[in-house]
């Protein structure tokens, strides 16, 4: 699913995660569909992680 937000890095849009590759679940969260040039990210909430101020 993407977000209609824009990542706060590159301006690209933004991709839901909410599991691993392996399947197993974590933290819902938003990622930058130009991973890896990209480390974009937005919390479940659509709001910059503390990281990306």
């Amino acid at each position: 699913m993407l977000l209609s937000s824009k990542c706060p890095k590159c301006g690209a849009a933004m991709r839901n995660i909410d599991k691993k590759k392996d399947g197993s679940k974590i933290t819902p969260f938003f990622s930058c569909t130009n991973y890896p040039k990209c480390n974009g990210t937005l919390d479940k909430h659509g709001k910059p992680q503390k990281d990306e101020k």
